[in-house]
């Protein structure tokens, strides 16, 4: 264990492209916007008259003003039959565009003057000056910001299509510039900058401005079960980078273990943490970690720094750029929750701002919430007061059939309304996909890290440009919206907000359950392990005596040469799409199936897959007992049967 506080170098990761935009300020350039979609100094300090909000398909649906005239999902149609999509008052600028499916014409008018009439597939796909990656992400979001002075209207005439804008409006004595798809030298030159921030990464001059040099406060120690590791720094400032590697030669082993280390924050002296939340899911990993690198979170950033035991590609370091003030000191805490014997290495670095914060700063907070299953019809994300602004979301979702769980939308109740402010579409918006569901794919400002037709999902939301203001209070939630309307999904989020010191909310500690992740669920499942009937077949295997999921939690490690006869139990005739799942990780030469008549059903060849699920094929089964031959060489992990409805 040790502290250091003499500069590490290299360390000095950063974002100060420019400065935050003042609740007045005098004028707004779109340079001035560009900027802005990278700023993480700003979201500590209030801004007041700003608001932010959105327009989208599914409040329109749901709650459409006058459904005679505005049919579907617009706020109405024009003369010349345009579907009015967003229509804001100014000053102000969108900050954000999602389009599902990414086709129609598309008209944008600022101010009274048309900026953009083309064709929404032109906009999204990222290849203009003004419309460029990773700035749009194709194919379906667009975070190009764009100011008006008075007013903008969006519009479309693509009635089946799906839609977000969103907006952020500043005080009415600011002065905007309006957006032009040709960019001056100045807008040029901070596109050029945000591009290859959002791209690389910040350098390290930028987030604590030229000439300054950080603090940076650093602690190694091997925790064991129910140990942990602390340390304090004292007086005033700011943390603004936050970073954590695992320094042990071997990651841990068993199931999602960082999910059973708890990360704590505490600030300015208080028994209760501000941040409290698993550690992967606080970096935005979901239930295990995931190499990716967005702009405020991530898990694979080099800082250069020699973790000695770990290989070449191991040394890498899970971040939180997100700002954290604090005036009367902060206190880490990160606490194994596991009860394997081995302790896990942390080796942790925090690169502290000794500055004052600013008069009036905000406090970071970021709490962990998770329901297992969920009962409601809306998982509920946050409950807070304020004022505040609301940054991130990280979501971990599990599902036990073919489905889409994304389908629900995102809601926000801000200052104590009856009704919800924001409402997003869906899942697939939320995570910066489309097409009715979501894709693993890691961009800067949203991503996917985990998915699967069935089992566990993982994405991130970052909100820098499009944060979610609130004046009181802020109610956040996911629609529960599982196929069939069933309840036994699992939800697990943190969400990452700022608010004064002294705000409340409604957020409990992290308890012990909040730290179980559900096992596989296949739908329909069969044991193997408790449905052989052929003697001495060989044994069963748990998976906490290895880094593999099996459904049940227990699989059939098969230990003769010869043939294994398996029961599959049914309750009447039917016929079903069989497929069999074994360990992903345990290769194989090839497995035969026959069918109760010892007809050969299938023979499935080893392939590498993600889930270790094979398709077997169609066969019927009859009241009672089913017995199916599998001739499967020794050594190979077979977990369950898979039953689907033929389609």
């Amino acid at each position: 264990m040790g502290r250091l506080t003499a500069c590490i170098g290299g360390l000095g990761v950063c974002l100060g492209l420019g400065v935050a935009l003042a609740a007045a300020a005098e004028r707004v350039t779109q340079a001035d916007l560009l900027r802005r979609v990278v700023d993480l100094r700003r979201l500590p300090i209030p801004a007041a008259g700003e608001r932010t909000g959105v327009f989208s398909s599914a409040a329109r649906i749901a709650r459409p003003a006058d459904a005679s005239s505005a049919p579907g999902p617009f706020l109405r149609r024009t003369d010349g039959g345009w579907g009015v999509m967003a229509e804001i008052e100014g000053p102000g600028a969108i900050t954000r565009l999602w389009c599902d499916p990414p086709s129609g014409p598309l008209r944008i008018v600022l101010d009274d003057e048309t900026v953009f009439d083309a064709s929404i597939e032109e906009l999204l796909a990222g290849t203009t000056e003004a419309f460029a990656q990773p700035l749009v992400m194709p194919p379906s979001t667009s975070c190009v910001p764009m100011g008006f002075a008075r007013q903008a209207v969006v519009m479309t005439r693509n009635a089946s299509l799906r839609y977000e804008v969103s907006y952020v409006r500043f005080a009415a004595s600011t002065e905007v510039e309006r957006f032009s798809p040709k960019l001056d030298d100045a807008a040029r030159q901070a596109l050029t900058d945000v591009q290859r921030i959002l791209q690389s990464g910040p350098r390290d001059r930028e987030l604590f401005g030229p000439g300054k040099r950080p603090m940076p406060v650093a602690i190694e120690q091997k925790i064991g079960p129910g140990e942990k590791l602390a340390e304090t720094v004292d007086g005033d400032g700011t943390v603004r980078g936050l970073y954590i590697a695992l320094t042990d030669r071997t990651d841990p082993r068993g199931n999602y273990p960082l999910h059973r280390v708890i990360l704590r924050l505490f600030f300015d002296g208080d028994s209760q943490p501000s941040v409290e939340a698993p550690l992967t899911a606080f970096f935005g990993s979901g239930f295990e970690p995931a190499r990716f690198n967005a702009l405020a979170l991530g898990t694979d950033k080099d800082l250069r720094v020699p973790l000695p035991e770990r290989r070449m590609g191991q040394d890498r370091f899970m971040y939180c750029l997100y700002p954290m003030p604090f005036r009367d000191g902060v206190r880490i805490e990160l606490e194994n929750r596991n009860t394997q014997r081995k302790p896990i290495g942390l080796l942790v670095i925090m690169m502290v701002d000794t500055d004052t914060p600013p008069e009036g700063a905000w406090r970071f907070f970021a709490r962990f919430r998770a329901e297992q299953p969920c009962r409601e019809a809306e998982f509920r994300l946050l409950e807070a007061d304020g004022p505040g602004r609301v940054v991130g979301l990280s979501l971990n979702v599990d599902i036990p059939r073919v489905g889409w769980w994304g389908a629900g939308s995102g809601l926000a109740w801000l200052d104590g309304a009856d009704a919800p402010a924001y409402w997003s579409t869906a899942g697939d918006a939320l995570l910066g996909g489309g097409g009715g569901g979501i894709e693993v794919g890691t961009r800067p400002l949203a991503g996917v890290t985990r998915t699967g037709p069935y089992g566990k999902s993982s994405g991130y939301r970052l909100l820098i440009p499009d944060s979610l203001a609130f004046d009181r209070s802020i109610r956040l939630a996911l629609q529960n919206a599982a196929p069939g309307d069933q309840r036994d999904l699992y939800y697990g989020a943190v969400t990452y907000w700022y608010a004064a010191p002294s705000a409340r909310h409604a957020m409990t500690r992290v308890e012990e359950r909040d730290l179980a992740v559900p096992g596989l669920r296949f739908p329909e499942a069969v044991e193997f392990e408790t449905n052989i009937r052929t003697p001495n077949w060989g044994h069963p295997l748990r998976e906490e005596f290895t880094d593999v999921e099996f459904s049940g939690g227990v699989a059939a490690t098969i230990g003769i040469d010869g043939p294994v006869q398996v029961n599959i139990p049914s309750d009447r005739q039917r016929t079903v799409r069989l497929k069999l799942r074994v360990s992903p990780r345990k290769p194989f030469d090839q497995i035969a199936v026959l069918d109760p008549a010892d007809k050969p059903l299938a023979t499935i060849p080893y392939a590498r897959t993600t889930d270790g699920v094979f398709e077997v094929g169609t066969t019927t089964l009859a009241p009672g007992d089913n017995l199916f031959t599998v001739r499967a060489p020794r050594g190979t992990i077979l977990d369950c049967w898979i039953l689907e409805d033929p389609e």
